[in-house]
């Protein structure tokens, strides 16, 4: 359940025309236009201190901090770089960069600045005699946020101890009778990890899904459980309407998150599947609790008190709205998403052009099923034997996996998406959102 999050990084981009003619300043300017995260934070530290313009360097700082679920020092940096001077000279960057700093603002409940700031925006852009097309966005953002000014922020109450919950596995199959559902019922395969929550006092099972950035609810469960609607609604995935409601509190063990706000209007997938899943536990809830251990050999999700140290691999994650992880297929880097709400390994477009050749050598013709936000469609493809790469050092090798012959815009940047279909086959995975690591253990 991945839904596409852009960044109008091209508008950055344009620093790297008048930024000095430094070596260090031209690196980084080159990796933020190729939004290759991996190799910027793997040179940053270096390249930091040679860095000649003090644009290009709080430009780096403030997207590494956003990538590395680091809100507040995002918002530091952007605050330091999102001056008059930085308008007069850098006018698209600076209304880009004001909006993810907005966003940011959200994430650490700081909704009212973040209003204040989308409606100076706003006024600002309507006396430049900008078109609506540029400030429509600001303005609807704005009328969106204010909804939110007077909700307290989040945050998290938890033991000093590790906490660990057991989970289910809630198998994924088809049952509508459509022909064309019924053509490909293989493709409902696999199974969703699922753990008891307390959702305002009350008991509700939840699919743990990394690739959902919020966590959600479908209507009847919010009504059911009576949570409060915010006035509005939403556009999710470009298509479907939602509603958003806030939760008072959301107990997974010995965890509470506090002061939530979820998005509703995801039907359920009991008309299409044959799951009973009728919410989401959400990357709000999974990056706010820093690290989850998913211990496949006990079936339990462990919230460790104390985190577990890098790996000598380093960060292999980031965070832009879904989760990234970093592979090697031999010298080759490869970029997943990493979406435990998706029960089968894929390749996208990206990984298919680069590698045309050897998948139409020995991969066969297919076609496939998918469900996203409660859509199930079809998708012809092409079915790789296997797969290998490794992850940090632990070899993977996966069986079947689809490769999409066709582009599909906001996936351009990944190479594929891994989830259940990874994280089943190992003893233990552990997700760390401070670190920013995911690491696999037979």
């Amino acid at each position: 359940m991945i839904r596409p999050f852009l960044i109008i990084l091209s508008a950055i981009c344009m620093l790297s025309c008048n930024a000095a003619t430094e070596p260090s300043d031209d690196r980084v300017n080159s990796l933020i236009e190729q939004e290759d995260w991996f190799a910027l934070d793997a040179e940053y530290a270096s390249l930091r201190p040679r860095i000649k313009d003090k644009t290009v360097r709080l430009t780096a700082d403030a997207m590494l901090s956003y990538l590395q679920n680091k809100p507040h020092k995002a918002v530091a940096y952007l605050d330091t770089l999102l001056n008059r001077q930085f308008y007069h000279r850098h006018r698209e960057a600076y209304y880009s960069l004001s909006m993810l700093r907005c966003r940011m603002l959200n994430k650490v409940g700081r909704y009212r600045e973040a209003t204040m700031a989308l409606g100076k925006m706003t006024q600002e852009r309507k006396a430049e005699g900008a078109s609506e097309q540029d400030w429509r966005p600001l303005e609807d953002f704005q009328a969106q946020n204010k909804w939110l000014d007077q909700l307290p922020a989040p945050s998290l109450q938890r033991t000093k101890n590790d906490v660990s919950v057991p989970f289910t596995l809630q198998q994924m199959q088809a049952r509508n009778q459509d022909t064309w559902v019924e053509k490909a019922k293989k493709d409902f395969k696999g199974y969703l990890l699922t753990v008891k929550t307390y959702v305002n006092g009350q008991p509700l099972q939840m699919a743990f899904d990394t690739g959902a950035s919020k966590t959600f609810l479908s209507e009847a469960t919010a009504k059911r459980m009576g949570l409060r609607f915010l006035p509005d609604t939403i556009t999710l995935n470009g298509y479907q309407q939602a509603r958003r409601a806030f939760v008072d509190s959301l107990r997974v063990g010995q965890i509470t998150y506090h002061n939530l706000i979820v998005y509703v209007g995801i039907s359920s997938l009991n008309a299409l599947i044959g799951t009973t899943i009728d919410a989401v536990l959400g990357l709000d809830f999974i990056s706010a609790v820093s690290e989850t251990q998913i211990c496949f050999d006990q079936r339990r999700l462990i919230f460790p008190a104390q985190q577990t140290p890098l790996p000598a691999s380093g960060r292999n994650l980031y965070i832009q709205n879904v989760p990234y992880i970093k592979a090697n297929r031999g010298n080759e880097q490869l970029t997943f998403v990493f979406d435990t709400g998706d029960t089968t390994g894929s390749l996208y477009y990206k990984y298919f052009d680069r590698h045309r050749s050897e998948v139409l050598q020995t991969a066969e013709r297919d076609s496939i099923a998918q469900v996203e936000y409660g859509r199930v469609y079809i998708r012809e493809v092409y079915m790789l034997p296997r797969l290998t790469f490794t992850l940090g050092h632990t070899p993977v090798d996966i069986e079947q996996v689809y490769v999409d012959p066709k582009p599909h815009g906001w996936v351009s940047t990944a190479d594929g998406r891994m989830g259940m279909d990874l994280v089943h086959r190992f003893r233990k995975t552990t997700i760390n959102m401070s670190s920013m690591f995911v690491s696999i253990e037979q």
